[in-house]
């Protein structure tokens, strides 16, 4: 039981991170994309 309820917290917190990895990355994009617009 206890491994189960492991392994669904670390699929959670991959969730997580993922999700967090991609707000970064298109923060960056846009931030980059701005860039490129205006030089």
């Amino acid at each position: 039981m206890e491994s189960i309820k492991m392994e669904k917290n670390t699929a959670k917190n991959i969730d997580t991170i993922v999700i967090t990895v991609l707000r970064l990355l298109r923060h960056i994009f846009l931030q980059a994309s701005f860039k490129y617009m205006f030089f």
